[in-house]
């Protein structure tokens, strides 16, 4: 099946690379899903006791912009890290950084963590700058593989990687006191482009999983519906950014959530459920096309709130995503058959729930806002903890069948 992306690495031949000491730094997404899960389970607890206990976040940023911040600027961009640092190798046969190079990139992600945690004791100016690195590095690190193959399909991941640093630097820039008003805009801005991000590469790997693993000869695929889904979800971004409460960006996002839902409809879901490597993809882009309808309903004040919106693009679509590639990339890409664990399942029913929990509660039951948060909080971290418990063994250690990455 040419037209969809292969993320198997069996054909990749063993001297392409070299193999580090240890197995952690050998491919992209070992230490990136490892540091990403952990942020996603430490982050929440610290946001619901920041919210609850009206603490402050350190430094001059707001609570919510903290929280919001880690989750669109932290955790989403470790997770396509990990994922673009590893399959760039297969679509372009040109390396991306592993052993010492691979843990320096890492550090930079890192660095920005511990920086925003220590907000409140360090110059502003500093933790910016520190933030501020890893984007630039990363979009780097894929752009010179993606440059020298000159891949036409994947040079988007370029731009969008760029976009993605530029709106970071809106979000600190604002709050060093250059661009007056804009860190709302930068976190805009961020997540549209994740949200395009995950309109492309899912629309690839989702029906090409669920073509592999139920035998389906063929996915069927309606090129103009994916190119509307993309190409409306490019313009959602695009207006997002311009102007958030306008009827016209209501309206693109109201199109943009149909186009996305429709182009679902050829790839197999009803054989994926049950497959829960699979049916928490599914789950994961529903919350895509959910959350861009929302959004659009919003605006036309028809029902529910931005804040419902937004949590339906980012607790659902970001992070039910991130939890069922990380764990189908995991198993793929250590030698390991893609066999769900019992405890993996509960943890995607979990994720699922938070996102469920999160957006739909208060959209039935205004009054239940707080208990929204703290359930869907517990649900999310106690989620991804049971990824951590499973799968750090297997991210730490060699491949199972003895092959280098």
């Amino acid at each position: 099946m040419p037209n969809y992306v292969d993320l198997n690495f069996s054909n990749v031949k063993a001297d392409d690379t070299e193999t580090p000491r240890l197995a952690v730094w050998a491919t992209g997404f070992r230490p990136f899903f490892l540091g990403g899960a952990l942020l996603a389970a430490l982050s929440i607890v610290a946001w619901l006791a920041i919210f609850m206990e009206g603490m402050s976040a350190g430094g001059p940023i707001s609570p919510i912009d903290w929280h919001a911040h880690e989750m669109i600027f932290g955790f989403t961009p470790a997770i396509i890290a990990g994922f673009l640092l590893t399959a760039v190798p297969k679509w372009t046969r040109v390396p991306t950084p592993t052993g010492k190079m691979l843990a320096a990139l890492f550090a930079l992600w890192a660095l920005g963590r511990v920086a925003m945690a220590l907000a409140e004791f360090l110059p502003y100016t500093a933790v910016a700058i520190a933030d501020l690195l890893f984007l630039p590095a990363l979009a780097i690190a894929i752009a010179i593989p993606i440059g020298r193959a000159m891949t036409p399909r994947n040079l988007g991941f370029i731009p969008l990687l760029f976009g993605l640093a530029i709106a970071n630097a809106l979000f600190h820039l604002s709050y060093l006191g250059v661009v007056d008003g804009w860190a709302t805009r930068g976190l805009d801005a961020g997540l549209g482009i994740i949200i395009v991000i995950i309109a492309i590469v899912g629309g690839r790997v989702i029906p090409f999983f669920t073509a592999n693993a139920t035998g389906m000869r063929a996915i069927s695929r309606r090129r103009y519906i994916d190119f509307a889904a993309i190409g409306l979800s490019v313009a959602w971004l695009i207006v997002f950014i311009v102007d958030s409460t306008a009827s016209w960006t209501a309206a693109i996002a109201l199109g943009a959530g149909a186009a996305n839902l429709a182009r679902m409809k050829g790839w197999g879901i009803t054989r994926s459920l049950s497959i829960p490597l699979l049916w928490v993809l599914h789950a994961g882009y529903a919350f895509v096309g959910i959350g861009l309808i929302a959004f659009g309903l919003s605006v036309f004040d028809v029902t529910g709130t931005r804040s419902i919106a937004i949590h339906a693009l980012t607790t659902g679509a970001i992070g039910i995503l991130c939890l069922g590639m990380m764990a189908r990339v995991s198993l793929g890409h250590t030698g390991r058959k893609l066999k769900t664990h019992k405890i993996t399942a509960v943890a995607f029913a979990l994720i699922v729930a938070a996102a469920m929990v999160r957006v739909f509660l208060p959209w039935a039951w205004s009054s239940a806002y707080i208990e929204s948060l703290v359930i869907s909080g517990a649900l999310w971290t106690v989620a991804w903890a049971l990824f951590l418990f499973v799968y750090t063994p297997i991210l730490l250690q060699p491949r199972a069948d003895g092959r280098p990455g």
